[in-house]
């Protein structure tokens, strides 16, 4: 005589959520989550209850596409950087500039890429830019040729002697 499995109680299935908000405040609320705001500010936002979010972002099945998305991107970036390494080899002024502009500008903080970087990679890159002056308190000749490569270029002045 063998054993039966025991018989276990069928789980309630129930349908997925659906929300009967207009389809602009669903439209509004995906867009707010691709670009990252919380559920408790789209729903102040928007004046609508957090679940309500929680059950249009379901709906949408946003968080999935962003994931697909990145994992595209991310993928790509290999390919880009051999790229842009046989471009830079070439000499192309325009690689050259963009490299520039996406990592060394939003480092500084300049620009409207500015974000907030690694300090460390910050610091090396400013000194590689404009190394500091050192100053050798005991030694005047090393003073001199150090003040004098790490100064700037003189600037014309329509001062005349």
């Amino acid at each position: 005589m063998g054993t039966s499995a025991p018989i276990l109680p069928r789980k309630k299935v129930y349908p997925a959520r659906r929300s009967n908000k207009p389809q602009m405040v669903k439209t509004a609320v995906i867009a707010k989550l691709a670009h990252g705001a919380t559920k408790s500010q789209i729903a102040r936002d928007l004046d609508i209850t957090r679940n309500c979010v929680t059950t249009i972002e379901e709906e949408s099945g946003i968080k999935q596409h962003l994931q697909d998305g990145t994992s595209s991107v991310v993928g790509l970036i290999p390919e880009a950087i051999r790229v842009a390494k046989v471009r830079l080899a070439k000499d192309s002024e325009n690689m050259a500039v963009k490299v520039l502009e996406w990592t060394v500008a939003p480092i500084m903080g300049h620009g409207d890429k500015a974000m907030t970087g690694d300090m460390h990679l910050s610091l090396a890159i400013q000194n590689l830019i404009s190394p500091p002056a050192i100053e050798n308190k005991g030694d005047n000749d090393s003073k001199a040729i150090l003040s004098e490569s790490s100064a700037a270029p003189p600037v014309a002045t329509d001062d005349k002697p």
